[in-house]
Formats: structure tokens, C-alpha cells, sequence
């Protein structure tokens, strides 16, 4: 068992390596981790649910738009702007 002798680099490796797993598990790392998974999860939840409503939305919108005749406005559709009428003169 060349492994567990005090010379060894690997040895210490170890002994480092379940050091830091351990202080992980003492400072509550994973319920951190799982405190943020949770968070964004619940945040992509919420986009997701937020795209739905808008596809919803939009359908239900072009469901009433197929359904008026040509060139009547649907509603909540807006005149258009007049565009302003100017005339650039030449300077002298």
C-alpha cells in the first residue's frame, strides 16, 4: 500500500480532496445549489407559462382577424399615422 504513505503527493492529493468535500457539506453547498436550481426553475416555469399566454393571445388574435372581411379594421388595430406633407425648397 504505497498509496497511504505521508511521502506520497497522491496521498496528499486525497487527504485534500476529501477535505474540501467535506468543509462543501459542512457549509450546506448542496442545499445552496439546490436553493438556486429551484429559483431558476421556477423562473423558466414562469417564461414558459408567459410564452403560452402570448401564443394564446396571438392565435386568438388571428382567429378574429380571419374571421372580419377585407379591409375592415380589426379590433384594437390603430389608423395610420399621416405622414407630414413638406416641401424642401431650394436655398438661393
Amino acid at each position: 500500500m504505497e498509496m497511504f504513505h505521508f511521502d506520497n503527493p497522491e496521498f496528499w492529493v486525497l487527504v485534500g480532496f476529501v477535505l474540501v468535500i467535506a468543509l462543501l457539506l459542512w457549509k450546506g453547498a448542496p442545499a445552496m445549489i439546490g436553493k438556486m436550481l429551484d429559483q431558476r426553475a421556477a423562473a423558466i416555469a414562469a417564461e414558459l407559462e408567459e410564452a403560452r399566454r402570448l401564443s394564446a393571445e396571438a392565435t386568438a388574435l388571428l382567429d378574429i382577424e380571419k374571421q372580419q372581411p377585407p379591409g375592415k379594421k380589426s379590433p384594437g388595430q390603430q389608423e395610420p399615422l399621416p405622414q407630414p406633407q413638406t416641401e424642401i425648397s431650394p436655398q438661393p
